[in-house]
């Protein structure tokens, strides 16, 4: 599998280049306004909070509650997709707080315009829960596997998707982990 990082799709995307549709490291560790945040304020975090350490080359992001409705995040890199080709979306999440954690993604057409009706395909769990309740006592992993022959088949028009990340049910101050968002194309 070819795996490209996102300073790469961007130098392909603004010299006009086709951009790679395999896309690793959606967001930088380093800069955490990779995303577009509603109600929620993203740090990173180095080190592991599930093992309790801040220390060692593992980074993630710390998402912090801000309003008691949740909120939600969203990846500002829009990625291109062929609809023809089946692809995963995946992130690893952490709370030790109470929190309902999910993962959708959006389609967008070849104009940048969301693909209407509003089309969004649901992530889940390892163990096909459609959101994480937490405390999670681990890093749990949702993904989504979307394209020709999966339940989850791209609609019509779609040539970009990206990924949001929503955080309900959880009491402002509550920090939830969030770490390894990929799309990665599946053969």
């Amino acid at each position: 599998m070819k795996k490209t990082n996102l300073p790469a799709l961007l130098a392909a995307a603004l010299l006009s280049i086709p951009a790679i549709s395999i896309a690793e490291n959606l967001v930088s560790a380093e800069d955490p306004l990779d995303f577009k945040a509603y109600s929620v304020e993203i740090s990173t975090y180095e080190g592991d909070p599930a093992a309790g350490t801040k220390v060692g080359p593992q980074k993630c992001f710390a998402v912090n509650v801000t309003r008691e409705e949740g909120g939600f995040f969203k990846t500002k890199h829009v990625i291109e997709i062929d609809p023809a080709k089946r692809y995963r979306l995946k992130f690893s999440t952490f709370s030790e707080g109470e929190a309902v954690i999910g993962g959708h993604g959006t389609c967008q057409d070849i104009d940048n315009q969301e693909i209407q009706p509003y089309w969004a395909y649901g992530m889940k769990t390892e163990d096909g829960k459609p959101a994480v309740h937490a405390p999670t006592g681990g890093w749990v992993l949702v993904e989504a596997l979307v394209g020709p022959g999966e339940t989850l088949e791209w609609p019509p028009g779609a040539t970009k998707t990206y990924m949001a990340i929503g955080i309900t049910k959880a009491e402002p101050g509550t920090v939830v982990y969030v770490k390894d968002l990929s799309v990665e194309e599946v053969r």
